[in-house]
């Protein structure tokens, strides 16, 4: 059972005296901060002292007479301390984070046998053991592939940023954020995605669900390229040049434009294998490959254009 200390209870008299003071607010919460039992006798002992309208006495010490509208400054500042403690305990801010600053690829092997792997400068979140009832982790920002393996009968979910949220019992997927999008590509296995508002997607192996200002979309993508910066290649064959734009685009971090004058090449299928090549030397050989016209903006931005 757990034992008050004096300490501990000379503090409380202090607060019920001057529950306005902003240093003795501090210190309770830092007082109930320490563990649950902690909390509960703290809130046990502030809520007794709430539910009395005449003047209680705590310990064997006198208190002064408390003014009314002290009275209902702490019970402003109760709740909110119960609040705070909830998040403590049990809020995403308790997990583990773990966010790749390595400059490279890192990976993670989570408590049920899920693998993480991380892009630089991306950001996940997890428990250390997960619930009974659901495996749930979060992702906080940039690109990662998940495997999830299907000998868990309990469901996984990752929640992507605050809106998109996904739900499976075993798939190999890649997710990307940037500040436009979500983009969600499934390898193995089978997910569903939703977001607010949205109607859920049935995602299986070779598409890709994303979220913009757009909503929730669905496409079914011709090649890996998602999968271009673990694996370090780009492989198209027959691949429409819109599929082969974005991949680009992700994969080098650049900006290529295509006027609309010019938008009818984004049908033309793409063949070609890359492989340790930059970024403008690839455009050089897919711009020659469907016959149009690459320049660069003194920006960086690349254009595409018919001849």
């Amino acid at each position: 059972m757990y034992q008050p200390t004096t300490d501990a209870t000379d503090l409380i008299v202090r607060f019920i005296n001057a529950p306005h003071d902003p240093q003795l607010q501090d210190e309770i919460a830092a007082l109930k901060n320490q563990g649950p039992e902690q909390a509960a006798y703290v809130e046990k002992l502030l809520q007794d002292w709430l539910q009395d309208d005449m003047q209680r006495t705590v310990t064997t010490r006198p208190t002064k007479k408390i003014r009314p509208i002290c009275k209902w400054c702490a019970v402003v500042i109760i709740l909110l301390l119960t609040v705070g403690c909830y998040l403590h305990f049990w809020s995403p801010s308790s997990l583990v984070v773990t966010a790749n600053q390595t400059g490279y690829i890192d990976s993670f092997l989570l408590a049920d046998g899920s693998k993480a792997i991380l892009n630089s400068s991306a950001s996940i979140a997890y428990p250390k053991s997960f619930d009974k009832a659901v495996r749930r982790m979060y992702m906080k920002k940039g690109e990662a592939f998940f495997s999830v393996p299907g000998k868990n009968e309990q469901p996984f979910e990752l929640i992507i940023g605050e809106t998109v949220h996904l739900r499976m019992n075993a798939a190999a997927f890649n997710v990307r954020m940037d500040k436009n999008r979500i983009a969600v590509y499934v390898t193995d296995g089978k997910l569903k995605m939703k977001a607010d508002g949205e109607e859920e997607l049935l995602l299986t192996p070779g598409l890709q669900g994303s979220y913009s200002n757009k909503g929730l979309e669905q496409e079914v993508m011709m090649s890996d390229g998602a999968l271009a910066w673990k694996t370090g290649r780009l492989r198209f064959t027959n691949v429409p040049m819109k599929e082969v734009l974005q991949v680009i685009r992700n994969y080098y971090d650049i900006q290529v434009e295509v006027p609309p004058s010019a938008r009818a090449i984004l049908k033309r299928k793409v063949t070609a294998n890359f492989e340790s090549e930059g970024a403008e030397k690839v455009l050089e050989v897919v711009s020659k490959k469907i016959g149009v016209y690459l320049t660069k903006d003194k920006e960086g931005r690349y254009y595409l254009t018919l001849k």
